[in-house]
């Protein structure tokens, strides 16, 4: 990886956004790095082999807008490879991750940036962010457990403090890095797939801290087609990451701060494994999956079996999986989980109106950026 720019003052932003197939919607990404204020800002478009009309209207883009750049991967390389191709052509001192299918929303580049500039020691800063399907309905916020009310620097000690009660603190999408840092860890690990990101950011927090400031900066469509959910839906690949991640922590910093964390997130990562089952597959679940997924006992499947016998996987019989799975799993403290669930509930209703109106703009102007001559 080549070294960062040195900086002459100047606040200047690299924004990556890997794209495969997406030309239908990633006008509107762009469209939502465009309408930004602040930093200087290139917006670097990493196309890994897409066969759709992806690449001309990349091009036809960046003709009327100097800040759009393309490079292309001649071949379908995998999102890893499309973010490293990112990394290393990346000129800013500062860089964002946002994929073809999401959107940054009001403040967030230069917040993140002020909140770096604040705090030296950390090599990111992260914000919240909302969670929409494809026909912009909100469904959550992320992360679900906040790990501060307040703008605040975590030091490595806090983060192995902290993550005890609560973790998954760092959103991707609305994430700002020091270039130079990110490279230092070598970038995004191909060989853990959509989880590549996952693993960095806890180097990075592990190693030297981060910065965390509330508030919701950016939107994430979920899908039960993206690259992590079919991953964790696919019980031998979801086995092969899970061993693989676990591995890759324990030989880490990550595992140097705190020996104990890859087997605490090995159970984490088994429990959400589960979630999404149910959340994705729900009346068609399969119990016998769902306690493959945390390496459940003979009672674990017994209990399973019974409820959906009962009731099925209706929405009754989701809830009550997810309860014995959760009192099973003992992912978090109980009472955070519940505290936690009803704050997101109270925020993403005071959050909604402006939330919603943003990404219906910000569809509007992707199509305006296309039709535009």
């Amino acid at each position: 990886m080549s070294a960062a720019p040195e900086s002459d003052g100047r606040r200047r932003l690299t924004v990556v956004i890997p794209n495969y197939n997406h030309a239908a919607i990633l006008p509107r990404a762009i469209a939502s790095v465009l309408a930004q204020s602040g930093p200087e800002t290139e917006i670097l478009v990493v196309d890994d082999g897409s066969k759709d009309h992806s690449v001309e209207l990349i091009t036809e883009l960046a003709s009327r807008h100097p800040t759009i750049r393309l490079i292309r991967h001649a071949a379908n390389a995998g999102a890893p490879a499309a973010l490293n191709t990112g990394l290393e052509a990346a000129r800013g001192d500062y860089i964002s991750f946002l994929g073809a299918d999401d959107v940054a929303l009001a403040g967030l580049y230069d917040t993140m940036i002020d909140a770096l500039e604040t705090h030296p020691a950390a090599p990111l800063a992260c914000g919240g962010i909302v969670t929409f399907d494809a026909g912009d309905r909100l469904h959550g916020l992320r992360p679900i457990m906040p790990p501060a009310r307040k703008t605040r620097y975590f030091s490595p000690d806090d983060v192995t403090r902290r993550v005890r009660g609560s973790d998954n603190w760092i959103c991707n999408t609305v994430t700002v890095y020091r270039t130079l840092e990110i490279r230092k860890t070598g970038g995004f690990d191909p060989a853990l797939g959509a989880f590549c990101d996952g693993f960095l950011v806890r180097q990075l927090a592990f190693a030297q801290g981060f910065c965390f400031v509330p508030g919701i900066y950016g939107g994430w469509q979920v899908a039960a087609d993206t690259l992590s959910a079919t991953s964790m839906l696919r019980p031998e690949e979801n086995r092969r990451l899970t061993g693989l991640l676990t591995t890759r922590l324990r030989d880490s910093a990550v595992g140097r701060q705190d020996p104990d964390y890859p087997d605490l997130y090995r159970r984490r990562w088994q429990f959400s494994t589960a979630r999404l089952r149910l959340a994705w597959k729900q009346s068609d679940c399969d119990p016998e999956e769902l306690v493959d997924a945390f390496d459940g006992n003979s009672f674990d499947r017994w209990i399973l079996n019974s409820i959906h016998g009962a009731v099925g996987f209706s929405r009754l019989g989701r809830l009550g999986a997810m309860a014995w799975i959760t009192l099973r799993m003992r992912p978090f403290p109980l009472g955070s989980l519940v505290i936690h669930a009803v704050r997101n509930r109270m925020v993403l209703h005071e959050v909604r109106a402006s939330a919603k109106a943003q990404l219906i703009s910000l569809r509007a102007a992707g199509v305006q950026l296309t039709e535009r001559k």
